[in-house]
């Protein structure tokens, strides 16, 4: 934690609105064609029922009718409206969803694909539901018609956030949707990890299905439709036959109707493979369908993010797939599965004998592709992704629509100085200089309002659009580059680096994917102690038992001498219970590091153990320093030495700077507030404090270009 006296004033928590407090949950309603076990709408179905309910109330509209079996696997509590109607140019639906949404009060409707986006954005707009969210899962079909473009265009202004269940789903709405990215989350699926586990064989299963312990059992689950690629797969199994006759092909899924199984039954007649190949309807045991199985395939022309891959990879089965949309995603070729090109069945037989020939393949593959899903796709992260994406979004048009005066102040002022060019002639007056940008915690917007310390925690919200208009308007450079830069005097116009300090896990969870997403790089200056030993820092033992009072009591004990301050800590301890362990699992683990250094991130120390470097000895100081370098590339892999001061200015005179080249250090940042001139002192760097709009009703592009100009200092005062 930085002394932040030293570098802005001290920021109180603002007081919540009522709403946020809890005193109602958030009522969000759903709207898709039918409710039915299909995988978007089962995906649906499992978020309604691991939301919390004191936080929000879920509710669904239906434009056709609900299923027996898909009612039985939801909640009791989720109430479903099903309008029993046919949606295709179906105008009269609109004001029959918007009396729905009348009679569930929703503050969120959050809407699912195409088949629902017009009738329900136009129907929350008429019952006046305060937020609209869409999601986008995938496609119906591989065609792609101009007129629903221009409505999906038309429409999207009246949409508060978009939700992809893909990075590559994501890109589709920025390329032709033509949306800003900082408008789309990207929540990928998860999956019951209790219920998709390995296990043995159903052997019972096996038999009823008439396969022998001889047959090699290739699986695939979901809709029997076109874009699935159901004729590639089948002409690539008769290819495969060929070299495994004990091959055998199950294909679980219904066509609803549609005549597409008939269609694919004579297409097997064709080929010859009628006998080894078994069509299953709609079931409920699909972890003992997954269990009996060797392979499990996915032959799609596109994919959003598909649920079965994921649980086929959960039951740890090998899986070959297309290589599209959100296939990419989940497997990584030859490590946590095989990827194919799409419509290349003479590919999709290579890959499936492969790993059927191949068992050792096939068990690394398994063993690779279940601790992928355990990591990085559970289930009860994905309802707590989508529960924080409803409270953010609501909260924020709350806070949005309730800015004080005095906010709305500079926020004009700010843009008439960026609009009659001020800003951009300070930007230019100042010359090429290297901003250094630090954060702390990156939080959803109602859990940072929550954090005692304000001036260490920014909102994602506004994270994810500072990110954005620093890509779009600023030279991005990452830290390596910009010191080299700065030290040659080679540095671009508006040249910007990005750090953050401590090694929170916020910053892996929440800033990664944003950063990602973005093309922004960033250094983690990482406390190593806490991320060695399992620990929390001081000051969130202190908000852990006096949250009201924890800002003071910090600010307090930065000012107190060494021997003081370790003292009062104790007593702190010993007295309220303040426990150092990180039970809440607020830092990051080793994993997290190698993840962010798996992603292009690098990583610096903030010391060992947080100390404040300008109280220590020489020999402490090398102790603190080399212990945490010696960490960084023992567990992590990194030799970069760079170090950000917990507390304070560079260590004085030359012989600080000595020691610390004795140390090996390359760069150094402080917190001093400042940009660094061509030529500064690399073991001196000043930076700046990037949550400066972190309390504004919202992000302001203006104001925020403004802050970083030679005027901020003065600005800051007011």
């Amino acid at each position: 934690m930085n002394d932040h006296a030293s570098n802005e004033p001290s920021i109180a928590a603002p007081r919540p609105p009522a709403a946020e407090a809890g005193d109602e949950p958030l009522r969000v309603v759903h709207v898709m064609t039918a409710l039915v076990l299909a995988g978007m709408e089962y995906g649906v179905i499992k978020v309604c029922n691991r939301l919390e309910r004191d936080k929000v109330t879920p509710g669904i509209v239906c434009l056709r009718y609900e299923a027996p079996d898909a009612r039985a696997a939801l909640h009791d509590s989720v109430r479903v409206i099903a309008l029993e109607e046919i949606p295709d140019r179906n105008w009269g639906l609109i004001p029959k969803i918007a009396a729905a949404f009348r009679t569930l009060r929703p503050e969120v409707v959050h809407s699912h694909n195409w088949q629902t986006y017009v009738y329900a954005v136009i129907a929350a707009r008429m019952a006046g539901v305060p937020v609209i969210i869409h999601g986008e899962h995938g496609h119906d079909s591989t065609f792609r018609s101009w007129k629903r473009l221009l409505a999906q265009r038309a429409l999207s202004p009246a949409v508060d956030r978009f939700v992809t269940v893909s990075k590559d789903l994501s890109r589709e709405l920025v390329r032709e949707w033509r949306l800003k990215p900082e408008r789309i989350a990207n929540i990928a699926n998860g999956v019951d990890l209790e219920r998709f586990t390995p296990q043995t064989r159903a052997d019972e299963l096996r038999r009823a299905l008439g396969y022998d312990a001889a047959a090699k059992v290739i699986t695939i689950i979901g809709g029997l439709r076109p874009v699935k690629g159901h004729p590639t797969l089948l002409r690539a199994f008769a290819r495969l036959r060929e070299h495994e006759p004990q091959a055998r092909l199950l294909i679980v899924g219904s066509d609803y109707r549609r005549g597409h199984q008939k269609e694919l039954e004579t297409l097997a007649a064709s080929l010859g493979i009628a006998d080894a190949v078994r069509f299953e309807n709609i079931r409920n045991d699909i972890p003992d369908v997954l269990a009996l199985s060797d392979v499990y395939v996915n032959a799609s022309h596109f994919e959003g993010m598909s649920n079965t891959i994921l649980e086929a990879m959960a039951s740890g089965k090998a899986v070959v797939a297309t290589a599209v949309g959100g296939n990419v995603e989940l497997i990584d070729d030859a490590r946590t599965g095989l990827l194919v090109p799409p419509n290349d069945p003479e590919a999709l037989a290579g890959a499936l004998a492969r790993v059927l020939g191949d068992p050792a393949l096939r068990e690394r593959i398994q063993t690779a592709a279940r601790a992928h899903v355990v990591r990085e796709h559970p289930l009860a992260g994905m309802a707590r992704r989508y529960q924080d994406l409803y409270l953010e979004t609501a909260l924020r048009r709350r806070v949005r629509r309730s800015a004080p005066a005095g906010e709305r102040v500079k926020r004009l002022a700010a843009a008439t100085l960026r609009y009659a060019g001020v800003t951009a002639l300070l930007h230019a007056a100042r010359g090429r200089q290297l901003t250094i940008l630090t954060y702390h915690r990156v939080l959803p917007l109602h859990e940072a309002r929550r954090y005692p310390y304000q001036g260490m925690v920014l909102a994602r919200d506004t994270f994810e659009h500072q990110m954005a208009h620093l890509a779009r308007h600023y030279s991005v450079l990452p830290f390596r580059e910009g010191v080299r830069r700065l030290e040659t005097g080679s540095l671009p116009p508006r040249a910007i680096a990005v750090t953050f300090d401590d090694g929170y896990r916020d910053n892996a969870e929440h800033a990664l994917p944003i950063l990602e997403r973005h093309g922004v790089p960033a250094t983690f200056f990482l406390v190593t102690d806490a991320i060695e030993r399992g620990l929390r820092p001081w000051w969130d033992e202190i908000a852990a038992v006096a949250p009201n009072d924890a800002p003071a009591i910090v600010s307090r004990l930065n000012r107190m001498a060494r021997a003081e301050r370790a003292e009062h800590l104790r007593r702190a301890r010993e007295e309220q219970g303040a426990d150092p362990t990180d039970v809440d699992g607020v830092m990051m683990g080793w994993d997290d590091v190698a993840e962010l250094l798996r992603r292009g991130m690098s990583v610096g120390s903030h010391t060992h153990t947080h100390a404040f470097l300008d109280e220590l000895s020489p020999e402490e100081i090398r102790s603190e320093l080399n212990e945490s370098f010696d960490l960084l590339e023992r567990r992590a892999g990194s030799r970069d030495r760079w170090v950000a001061y917990p507390r304070g200015r560079a260590l004085g005179g030359d012989r600080g700077r000595d020691l610390l080249r004795e140390i090996g250090v390359a760069a150094a940042v402080t917190v001093q507030y400042g940009s660094n001139r061509p030529q500064a002192d690399p073991l001196a760097l000043r930076r700046v404090d990037a949550g400066l709009t972190r309390l504004h009703a919202t992000f302001d592009r203006a104001l925020f270009d403004l802050e970083l100009s030679p005027l901020a200092p003065k600005l800051r005062r007011y």
